[in-house]
């Protein structure tokens, strides 16, 4: 060891410890994300056999098609169709969507144009329960395409979770807890900016119904409540109600009947909206002007700030903010952090020529 060495007393920086609330946070954070990721992935692969048990084992009917017609639920428009079929020597006479999810009104109703009353399809029938079909079912993407989605959103909330716990194994080194907030900024921030993407749409889509399409009085037709089962694996799932009301109406100077539906968890819940919805009963709907066969009862616009139409959209934009106001913090401790040891460095360069060359 030469003198420079020996009486410089310089030691070079060992790096700050992160603070033992930052670990835990962080550690806390991570295995939220994993266990989050975990249920995500489960959730979609029980989705997925329940899918696969119908292609693997409820048997194919020839099914002659009696009507078909486009609901609107949920934020989307669902194709349906109602089918007859034997089954044993009884014959059924069966409704079900024929593809769920769409977000666009002339798509669903091309797909149930396909399905016009007299022509014939391959269904599969639940063996146990013959009155359960499902149609359009096949190893495609679209008809795995919600246990899909699930799987790859599940993925990725479990990589982010798994690499944010290796970060914080590694933190006692010489790790900055500035890398490792900015990165738990910049997701909390892409999750509030989805939310808010979606939200605001759905806003959107509402506030162009209220102000565009125009009023009808209208004259409930019939009502019904479809109970329908949704498979989360091979031996279970759940029923949901849906009710579904039609309607005479005049639009256009022309008169026509539309159905439109609404979804509900509990029975009673459906049969308390189809008592208020009576055939014979009056009342608004609104109807798309350039299609008035695209018709949303239950909207009122005094209701329109409230409630969905807010929340959701509100929530993004708190996740968006505190996503953003912890990039910037991090960015800025960070800075901090490099201004601060700068002098450590130029001492240690100082040191370095104090030394000279070794030999």
């Amino acid at each position: 060891m030469n003198d420079g060495e020996k009486h410089s007393g310089y030691r070079p920086p060992i790096g700050k410890k992160v603070p033992l609330w930052t670990r835990v946070l962080s550690k806390l954070f991570s295995w939220t994300l994993i266990g989050l990721g975990l249920i995500l992935l489960a959730s979609g692969v029980l989705l997925g056999l329940g899918q696969l048990a119908v292609l693997t084992s409820w048997p194919v009917a020839e099914a002659q098609v009696t009507s078909s017609r486009v609901l609107y639920q949920d934020g989307s428009y669902q194709p349906e169709a109602e089918f007859r079929y034997t089954v044993d020597g009884r014959q059924y006479v069966a409704r079900t969507l024929l593809v769920s999810g769409l977000s666009g009104y002339p798509h669903a109703k091309g797909i149930a144009d396909r399905y016009s009353p007299g022509t014939r399809h391959a269904i599969r029938y639940d063996a146990r329960r013959p009155e359960q079909i499902v149609a359009n079912a096949g190893y495609t993407l679209n008809f795995f395409r919600r246990p899909f989605l699930v799987v790859v959103m599940g993925g990725i909330v479990l990589f982010l979770g798994w690499w944010l716990f290796l970060r914080t194994r590694a933190a006692p080194r010489k790790l900055s807890p500035a890398q490792t907030w900015l990165v738990v900024g910049a997701f909390i921030g892409a999750v509030g900016t989805v939310f808010l993407a979606i939200g605001s749409w759905k806003a959107y889509t509402d506030y162009r119904v209220v102000k565009t399409w125009p009023a009808a009085d209208a004259q409930v037709e019939s009502n019904r409540v479809r109970r329908y089962y949704r498979s989360t694996s091979k031996t279970s799932g759940t029923y949901n109600y849906q009710v579904i009301v039609e309607f005479r109406y005049v639009a256009e100077g022309r008169e026509l009947v539309s159905p439109s539906a609404e979804d509900f968890n509990f029975p009673h819940e459906a049969e308390q909206e189809r008592a208020r919805f009576a055939p014979g009963s009056r009342h608004e709907i609104r109807y798309n002007p350039a299609d008035p066969n695209e018709i949303r009862f239950n909207v009122n616009p005094a209701d329109f700030s409230m409630a969905m139409e807010c929340i959701f959209p509100g929530m993004g934009l708190l996740f968006a903010a505190i996503g953003a106001a912890v990039v910037y913090l991090s960015r800025a401790r960070g800075t901090q952090t490099t201004i601060s040891s700068a002098p450590h460095r130029q001492a240690h360069k100082r040191a370095r020529r104090q030394r000279g060359p070794i030999g």
